[in-house]
């Protein structure tokens, strides 16, 4: 085999590489729209996820937000009758229970409150790789 066959053959085979490389890279775009919506999706997740690890004051809030808009919602009547009238023993009178009933109410919001504000300190320490405490 002499050397310009030889060259021509190799010129031969090296378009028709050429040329099989640019159609497998039609097909595979053919096949990539498809999958470029979910994937897109899955982006903005990640960056939302992201954007939320960076920021873990914002999840936070709208935690307690949605915890004090929870504790306003009004009990069933049978639930609120019994309450008010198992605090009747503390001063005697309806007026008096009614007063016990929201120093109590507060009292389980300010410590739900404050449990929520320690949980989320020792959250953010264990994030920053602090030890709690």
């Amino acid at each position: 085999m002499s050397r310009t066959s030889r060259d021509s053959d190799l010129h031969a085979r090296r378009v028709g590489l050429q040329a099989r490389a640019a159609a497998l890279r039609s097909d595979f775009r053919l096949h990539v729209k498809v999958l470029q919506p979910p994937l897109a999706a899955i982006d903005r997740v990640r960056g939302g996820l992201a954007w939320l690890s960076r920021r873990p004051l914002w999840p936070a809030a709208a935690l307690a937000v949605s915890a004090l808009l929870a504790t306003r919602r009004r009990r069933p009547a049978a639930v609120a009758g019994r309450r008010a009238a198992s605090t009747r023993g503390i001063g005697g009178s309806a007026a008096t229970s009614a007063q016990w009933g929201k120093l109590g109410r507060w009292t389980a919001r300010a410590w739900g409150g404050w449990r929520m504000v320690r949980g989320g300190l020792r959250a953010l320490r264990a994030s920053h790789g602090r030890p709690p405490g």
